[in-house]
């Protein structure tokens, strides 16, 4: 009997030992998982789980650090054996729905978030993830509306409700209500709610009112997010903001397109680059644009571009970059900035190049100088598209350098698949065949004019000295 006893006394102790030695592990496995190291608190939680199972807190916290160091798979199974143990554990149901989110797993991350709601029907959070999934991945604008004021009425004072209303009615183009929205969220502490500086500005802009607009965006950047591209707005902004409104119409879809800056207008546009007392003067523009580039619309960097080709330096394929791109490439970012600027100071319109030195400035927290150069992207790539909108050969976009037609279908986000040389009514076009972002073909059509008639020239001034030649020889 009395060896019993002291049996249970031993067993009694080692499990006491393992409980305090858990404890310990444990821990300081939530002392690496607040300090944000995940790794170490890893080793510590599995060192727990593989002999106690049951724990589903810890199965979620051990999920957190899969997720934080990338494992989505891992982290999905503790935080679905943590549903096992505990079906209704709220905090898990949103982890799982924030992970298929983020995964592209639509369908899951709504399934996880709705059941959150469930739960915990009095918090604002799963209905504006649910309101911003519908927004963003499956474009129900209705259904996200519904969420965003289901947000609204649950948590009145948090500013995200308001963000993601303002975002439903946004995609629902009514932007005054997108405004309104946008601005009540503001009055709860304004500087740490700023991606509702998003959808004010973008309504703003989508009105053309390119003032408010630009002020909304320039208070945005000022307040040093990096996150949201402000400063991409607020260049975008100024430039048409400079632009007189008599030279443009505006689409519902805030697509802009010059009322005379046109393809059947070409002879015109000609006459205006090399009059010297027009404004669209080539040399005019080019003094502008040296001196007060910040005052340039787009339709005088369309203008400027066009103008180009009356330039001593210009090609129609434009001047080769490829010894420049690969200092890009191989992050030669110092002598990059002089190469290329270098190049542009010969050729000003070869316009990628601009935002790679933009990039460069804003890795160097040169904002001045990163400002000017996406003022001076956008402003050529702006002006490019708003010469047509590339659905056939009447409406083809104007290019008087055969790479510019790959810089815009990169910056519509286009695969490019095929191209073809159409002539119709003594006009020359390339159209190119494109996937879209949807994996649909796409049709682009590009006025080459320009670019063919300087080839044609050039073809033709090289055979005529050949037949020359050749007389002189006979004789």
């Amino acid at each position: 009997m009395k060896r019993i006893v002291f049996a249970f006394l031993i067993m009694g102790s080692c499990v006491s030992g393992f409980s305090q030695l858990n404890d310990s592990i444990r821990e300081q496995a939530n002392f690496y998982y607040e300090n944000d190291e995940y790794e170490m608190a890893l080793v510590n939680y599995n060192s727990i789980l593989d002999k106690e199972s049951t724990d589903y807190e810890l199965y979620k916290k051990r999920g957190n650090c899969y997720y934080n160091l990338g494992n989505n798979e891992a982290a999905i199974n503790d935080y679905k054996q943590a549903l096992i143990i505990k079906p209704n554990y709220a905090d898990v149901l949103f982890n799982l729905g924030n992970i298929y989110d983020n995964m592209g797993i639509i369908d899951s991350a709504l399934y996880f978030f709705r059941q959150y709601s469930y739960i915990r029907p009095h918090e604002a959070i799963s209905y504006i993830r649910l309101s911003l999934i519908k927004l963003n991945e499956i474009a129900e604008n209705d259904s996200s509306l519904f969420y965003a004021q289901r947000a609204i009425e649950t948590e009145p004072e948090n500013f995200l409700s308001y963000y993601a209303l303002s975002m439903a009615y946004l995609y629902l183009e009514k932007y005054d209500e997108s405004i309104d929205a946008a601005n009540k969220g503001l009055k709860y502490n304004e500087e740490d709610n700023l991606i509702l500086y998003h959808p004010l500005g973008i309504s703003y802009y989508f009105m053309g009112n390119y003032e408010k607009a630009y002020h909304t965006f320039s208070k945005a950047d000022s307040l040093e997010d990096n996150t949201l591209e402000f400063i991409d707005y607020r260049v975008q902004s100024l430039l048409m903001l400079n632009t007189s409104a008599e030279k443009y119409k505006l689409k519902p879809s805030g697509k802009i397109i010059f009322n005379d800056l046109l393809a059947k207008n070409m002879p015109i546009l000609d006459e205006w680059s090399t009059d010297k007392n027009h404004n669209y003067n080539y040399g005019k523009l080019l003094s502008k644009f040296h001196s007060n580039i910040l005052e340039m619309g787009i339709d005088e960097f369309f203008m400027l571009y066009f103008g180009f080709s009356h330039d001593i330096a210009y090609s129609p394929y434009g001047n080769n970059t490829s010894e420049i791109m690969d200092l890009w490439n191989n992050n030669d970012y110092d002598k990059f900035v002089t190469e290329a600027e270098a190049f542009l100071a010969k050729d000003p319109t070869h316009f990628g190049l601009y935002w790679n030195l933009s990039s460069i400035y804003a890795m160097n927290g040169n904002k001045e100088k990163q400002f000017e150069n996406l003022f001076k992207y956008y402003g050529f790539l702006e002006g490019i598209v708003a010469s047509g909108n590339g659905k056939n050969v009447d409406s083809a976009y104007i290019v008087i350098k055969i790479s510019d037609e790959y810089e815009i279908l990169n910056n519509f986000g286009y695969l490019f698949k095929s191209q073809s040389l159409i002539t119709e009514k003594q006009n020359s076009y390339d159209l190119m065949v494109c996937e879209d972002s949807f994996g649909e073909d796409t049709k682009v059509y590009f006025n080459i004019d320009k670019a063919f008639s300087t080839l044609d020239a050039t073809f033709k001034s090289k055979k005529s000295k050949k037949i020359r030649g050749r007389k002189l020889k006979s004789q």
